[in-house]
């Protein structure tokens, strides 16, 4: 009667167990770089700003070009308004003051 054991040896379950480890501690540190970028908060607070000035020029009366920074004085918000016939166009623009980059910029009319 021949006996076969099977099953892996501890050598190749240590090495799975580096390997495992190995691809996790690069995927956290892949992902705690991409989410904690200075920058990608800076575009976040850019997109709320230029979203809730968008959602104001839709909903107020006044006509007046504006522009404004952030609390910390690293964001622009733009705000640019043009009459045509029957339409006002708003245009809301994002701008990052460090390099002078635009971050977003939103368009949107409304009827007179």
């Amino acid at each position: 009667m021949m006996h076969c054991e099977q099953g892996y040896t501890i050598m190749e379950a240590l090495v799975s167990i580096v390997l495992i480890g190995l691809l996790i501690t690069l995927s956290l540190v892949f992902f705690n770089m991409l989410f904690n970028s200075p920058l990608m908060g800076k575009k976040s607070e850019a997109l709320l700003l230029a979203k809730n000035e968008m959602e104001y020029c839709l909903h107020s009366i006044g006509l007046n070009d504006t522009s404004y920074s952030n609390r910390y004085g690293t964001i622009r918000i733009d705000r640019n308004c043009q009459k045509t016939d029957s339409l006002i166009i708003f245009t809301v623009k994002a701008i990052l003051l460090k390099n002078n980059k635009q971050i977003v910029e939103f368009y949107a009319s409304r009827k007179e």
